[in-house]
C-alpha cells in the first residue's frame, strides 16, 4: 500500500508541472490492494500568431513631424482557428489609431492596419508596439515597428 501512495504523490507532482505548461489538465487516480489506475487528459495550448509581413517593409519607417503613416501587418494564425485576432497598439510619442481592435482570420491570415501620427517635435526613434492575441490560450505575440520622426 505504501508503494501505491508514493506513486500517487509522484503523479501529482508531475501533474502539477504539466498543468503549469499546458492548459486543461485533468487527472484522476484509483487504486485497489494490488494495482493503481491513473488517467490524464492534457489540452495543449494553441500556437501564437506570427507576423509574416510589415508594409512599409523598411527596418525603420520615416515620417515627418505632424504627419501620419499607415502600417499594415500580415499575421498568420498557425492554428487556423478562424477566430479573430485581438490587438492593441501603443506608442511612447505621437498617437496611433486604432489603439485596439480585432481582425478576422480568413484562410489562416489576418490583416491589421494602424496609422501612426507623428508628434510636432523630431524624435530619433519612436517604437510602436503591437500586441496580438489569437484567443487560443497561447502566449501573445509582440511586434515592434520603429519610426524616425524628422
Amino acid at each position: 500500500m505504501t508503494k501505491v501512495r508514493t506513486d500517487i504523490r509522484t503523479f501529482a507532482a508531475i501533474a502539477a508541472v504539466i498543468s503549469s505548461i499546458a492548459a486543461g489538465l485533468s487527472w484522476n487516480a484509483a487504486f485497489s490492494d494490488e494495482s493503481i489506475s491513473i488517467s490524464a487528459t492534457v489540452g495543449l495550448l494553441g500556437n501564437p500568431p506570427v507576423v509574416t509581413g510589415v508594409v512599409p517593409s523598411l527596418p525603420v519607417i520615416t515620417v515627418f513631424r505632424n504627419e501620419s503613416q499607415t502600417v499594415s501587418l500580415k499575421v498568420h494564425d498557425p492554428d487556423n482557428s478562424g477566430t479573430a485576432i485581438v490587438y492593441t497598439v501603443t506608442t511612447v510619442s505621437g498617437a496611433v489609431v486604432p489603439q485596439n481592435g480585432s481582425a478576422s482570420v480568413v484562410g489562416g491570415y489576418a490583416d491589421i492596419d494602424f496609422t501612426y501620427y507623428a508628434p510636432s517635435v523630431p524624435a530619433k526613434k519612436v517604437p510602436v508596439t503591437v500586441t496580438l492575441d489569437d484567443q487560443s490560450g497561447a502566449p501573445v505575440t509582440v511586434k515592434t515597428v520603429d519610426f524616425y520622426v524628422f
